[in-house]
């Protein structure tokens, strides 16, 4: 009986153990995976550190304009803030290990490449600059090695800016562990001012053009199955409507890139457009990205794009070609407008839904009429309706994207509506 007992007790001891040790592996295992998912490529203090968590249930809009620690104010005040430059040898190395689009920025612009930036960069090591400084000390560092002085301003801003995000520089906007972007030299009020650089899950850090965006975002759509897209404006008006960033997770890999693509974008136009104080009429250019993500429904859907005032095969690049999407405006609102103008005929209600939940007055109905999803956008970046949008922010998500699986539905039936009313 007594050797039974000690097998017992033997055979007890040692599942214990094992389960122990099975807790610590796992316990581990789950630190490390977070620790590793948290990591940002390149660390920041709380100073420049905006988590958008804290600002749920906000408006994007809020969340960007809230003093002290919103978007804009942290942005804002890092551009005065000095900070030691980092060695030439790590801004060389960290601006290798970007997506290699981030590189070809900056490097080809110099005789001898990368050695040649490098070379300018180690005359600044250890300095104490601000981002309202550093372009006009880099300046004559950097000529003597170009290729063509043409282009030597293209060459002070990029650098610049890659320098500074090397050196702590630049707030940081945290989406989830996974997405986040940092903004880098906004100064006010230069409406065209400062870089802001994305990172997502399977994207290395990226500063998105107007074509990269439109590129992906048309890739994206064309491959979505009706419940990705639906996901993926689900997540993006849960943003918009109230820094609710947990749709994010239902996206698949591409779905994330774009949307984080979407919000870097987004918040810079945004703090540009504040400049010009939310003028529907100037600026408005975080709404006229937005209202191309709308309006790619029905071009992915379709192959059909307005483009110079035609219905025509294309995609949503058509709204880049050498320019930025603003400069097409006339082109995507006609359509807005067109499809806006169809579906209130056959789908009234939906229409009613969303004009009823953004009541515009003056200016700004003035600006969006007819075009319900730019009604939409615009009142979303206006103060006077930031509390009632705060409060509606559930009834504008779903109604905006009933409206856009609708879009999506009725595709061939609005192309040949389109077609004879252009």
């Amino acid at each position: 009986m007594s050797e039974i007992m000690n097998k017992q007790h033997r055979s007890q001891i040692f599942n214990f153990r094992n389960a122990t040790a099975v807790w610590l592996l796992v316990t581990l295992g789950v630190l490390a995976a977070q620790n590793s998912v948290a990591a940002l490529v390149q660390p920041r203090t709380s100073a420049r550190t905006i988590d958008l968590a804290t600002f749920s249930g906000k408006t994007y809009l809020q969340a960007t304009l809230q003093a002290t620690d919103g978007i804009n104010a942290k942005t804002l005040a890092d551009d005065g803030t000095p900070v030691t430059i980092a060695s030439a040898t790590q801004v060389v190395s960290d601006i290798k290990s970007y997506n290699s689009k981030v590189a070809n920025e900056i490097f080809p612009y110099f005789k001898t490449r990368d050695a040649g930036f490098q070379d300018a960069a180690v005359q600044i090591q250890g300095q104490s600059l601000s981002p309202q400084t550093i372009q006009s000390t880099v300046s004559p560092i950097f000529s003597p090695g170009l290729i063509s002085p043409a282009t030597a301003s293209h060459v002070v801003v990029v650098g610049s800016d890659l320098i500074l995000l090397s050196s702590g520089s630049g707030t940081v906007v945290t989406v989830n562990p996974d997405s986040y972007f940092y903004n880098v030299s906004y100064q006010t009020p230069v409406l065209k001012s400062g870089r802001t650089y994305t990172v997502a899950p399977g994207r290395m850090l990226l500063d998105p053009s107007d074509n990269d965006y439109l590129s992906e975002t048309e890739n994206y759509l064309k491959a979505a199955d009706a419940t990705e897209a639906s996901h993926f404006y689900t997540a993006m008006f849960q943003l918009l409507t109230a820094c609710d960033a947990s749709g994010v997770s239902q996206l698949n890999s591409n779905g994330k890139i774009v949307l984080t693509d979407f919000l870097g974008i987004y918040t810079a136009e945004s703090m540009r457009h504040i400049m010009a104080n939310l003028d529907p009429t100037n600026a408005a250019w975080e709404i006229d990205a937005a209202e191309v993500t709308l309006v790619g429904a029905y071009i992915a859907a379709s192959g059909k794009v307005m483009d110079q005032g035609q219905l025509t095969d294309g995609s949503l690049t058509a709204y880049y070609n050498g320019h930025s999407i603003g400069t097409h405006e006339a082109d995507f609102i006609k359509l807005a407008k067109l499809i806006t103008t169809y579906e209130n005929k056959h789908h009234k209600a939906l229409i009613k839904t969303l004009n009823s939940l953004t009541p515009v007055k003056g200016k700004v109905s003035k600006a969006v009429k007819g075009d319900v999803l730019r009604r939409v956008l615009a009142y979303l970046n206006r103060t006077e309706y930031e509390t009632a949008a705060q409060s509606h922010a559930g009834a504008i998500t779903t109604a905006m994207v009933q409206l856009l699986a609708q879009i999506q539905t009725d595709q061939s039936a609005l192309t040949t509506y389109i077609i004879a009313h252009q």
